[in-house]
């Protein structure tokens, strides 16, 4: 009976091995044939990662200007892009990952850098590298100097400075594309022609007008710059009258542009207002007013020297009736260069007779380059001469040549103050006390 038994058990099992090879034979049949009808088996799922963005502000590579990054991701052999935009936090440090899963393998990756948050405003920096992504891992991205641009040109300004003076040089960093980099690493070295620039990228002229070419190098990628700087010279203005011929008119930087012919002493024919070109040429004849030089667009500079020569015709009486005085000074209420009363008494002995220019109760003519000897004549008994030449220079006791401005346009006035003068017959009456510019020159100052 054990025997039957144990021959029962084996062919029962193998009656049981032989259904499930069966059933396994018809579920292999099934999914094969697609219920009879054929088809390609389903793909598997493609294996992605996450890709994670982290930014600090500011560093080297993320501009201190740039509010915002916007990283663009190309899935490798597609034209799918992924973007994810960063704006800038308090904390100084950003983190966000892509929204959406992406594709294991290495891709391209784009960051832009903007002056305003959401990606928004000027683009101040951009670059490429790539980002590898690993099924199941998060792949994180650093903005670093492989990521962001990198200086690739320097643009510099192409500044005006006068001879000696000084102006600030502006390097303007560019990327490959020629877009402009707001960076912390803005140190550069300088070479220049002529003059120097200092750490503080100032250029400093020379005395030698022209225009020497500077160049930037960037100290971390040895990207240049070249520019020219315009040195042009120190002189703003400097007219002769003096000199120019018959038919000149004076420009229009001066309010009143009268031009008369000093008188030739002993010269009964003389005319003033006829050319005479054996005679001196003079901005005038002016009475009780003020005339005004007006000069536009000067470049920089801290200080203005003004020299010039002035002619005081016919009988001015120094600090006698209040005072016939000659006042020089900037515009706008400005300081003076000169304010100071005169006297052209013809009688040297005329005690009283006093002037404050250089110093105060000088006698009449005193610091004249020329006295009772240009011609003019008064209008009492014995026409003797009664006029001055005084020329206003740096070293001359009495005058200050050289005031503080620093403004692109520049006012002068000269002012007479002649308390008795006749109106009528005007400048040209033989009793009025006149005056004229002979020479002028404005020189600017660093």
């Amino acid at each position: 009976m054990c025997n039957k038994e144990m021959m029962i058990t084996s062919n029962f099992k193998k009656a049981r091995m032989a259904i499930f090879a069966a059933l396994a034979a018809s579920l292999a049949l099934v999914a094969g044939c697609g219920g009879g009808g054929g088809g390609t088996p389903t793909p598997l799922p493609t294996p992605t990662g996450t890709v994670r963005m982290n930014i600090t502000w500011p560093t080297r590579e993320v501009s201190k200007a740039a509010e915002s990054v916007k990283a663009s991701l190309t899935v490798a052999g597609t034209t799918t892009v992924y973007t994810l935009t960063l704006n800038r936090v308090a904390a100084g440090a950003a983190t966000a990952d892509f929204t959406t899963a992406i594709p294991v393998g290495t891709h391209a990756l784009r960051l832009q850098a903007y002056a305003a948050a959401g990606a928004t405003g000027q683009l101040i920096g951009n670059g490429n590298s790539t980002v590898t992504v690993t099924a199941g891992q998060v792949s994180s991205v650093s903005v670093n100097s492989n990521v962001m641009a990198t200086v690739a040109s320097i643009r510099l300004n192409t500044p005006t400075v006068i001879q000696s003076g000084t102006v600030q040089l502006t390097p303007e960093f560019l990327d490959a594309d020629g877009l402009t980099l707001v960076t912390s690493d803005s140190t550069v070295t300088w070479v220049a022609a002529t003059g120097s620039v200092s750490a503080a990228n100032i250029y400093t002229a020379t005395d030698t007008v022209g225009t020497p070419l500077v160049t930037a190098t960037h100290t971390t990628t040895g990207a240049t710059g070249s520019t020219n700087v315009n040195v042009v010279s120190n002189v703003a203005y400097n007219m002769t009258f003096e000199s120019q011929v018959p038919g000149y008119v004076p420009g229009a930087e001066w309010s009143k542009r009268i031009r008369s012919w000093v008188p030739v002493p002993g010269d009964p024919a003389f005319l003033p207002d006829v050319d005479k070109p054996s005679a001196r040429g003079i901005l005038g004849l002016h009475g009780s007013e003020t005339v005004t030089l007006t000069l536009a667009n000067l470049p920089a500079h801290t200080q203005v020297r003004l020299e010039f020569d002035a002619v005081l015709a016919r009988f001015w009486e120094g600090d006698q009736s209040g005072g016939f005085r000659l006042n020089a000074s900037l515009g706008g209420g400005g300081s003076n260069f000169l304010d100071a009363t005169f006297n052209n008494n013809p009688l040297a002995d005329n005690t009283g007779h006093t002037q404050s220019f250089p110093v105060a109760n000088s006698i009449p003519g005193t610091g004249a380059t020329l006295f009772k000897a240009q011609g003019y004549v008064a209008g009492f008994p014995g026409s003797l001469q009664v006029d001055a030449l005084y020329r206003f220079r740096q070293s001359v006791t009495g005058y200050t040549s050289d005031r503080s401005h620093s403004g692109s346009d520049l006012v002068i006035n000269f002012t007479a103050t002649l308390p008795n003068q006749d109106v009528v017959g005007g400048v040209d009456a033989a009793s009025n006390e006149a005056w004229g510019l002979e020479f002028v020159k404005v020189t600017l100052i660093p």
